[in-house]
């Protein structure tokens, strides 16, 4: 499928591609955990503050949604910030999604 191309989705076909986008996700996540630590030596006891996934980090996961979506991450929809779990940003981004493509339908 073309990236560029938008997918013409209804409500049931989006819920249906749920729970493959958050696999999706989550391996993404396992993937590139390790690197969004700090690095050796530049702990000083502050990154426990940091979120867990960093917003730049999370651009990465555009062609997921362009795949099973048709569409791309702006980065508008990303919170700035990032994330505390990969379960928040997905559930986040997924909702954002479904917000800009259906609207207040359910």
């Amino acid at each position: 499928m073309s990236a560029s191309k938008q997918l013409e989705l209804t409500l049931d076909e989006f819920n249906r591609r749920v729970p493959r986008i958050k696999t999706e996700i989550q391996k993404w996540y396992e993937a590139n955990k390790d690197a969004m630590k700090p690095e050796d030596g530049i702990d000083d006891g502050w990154s426990v503050l940091l979120p867990v996934i960093d917003s730049k980090m999370v651009v990465h996961t555009s062609p997921i949604f362009e795949e099973n979506l048709g569409r791309k991450l702006k980065a508008e929809m990303i919170q700035k910030g990032g994330y505390e779990s990969c379960e928040k940003m997905s559930d986040d981004l997924i909702g954002k999604f479904k917000e800009e493509i259906f609207g207040g339908k359910k």
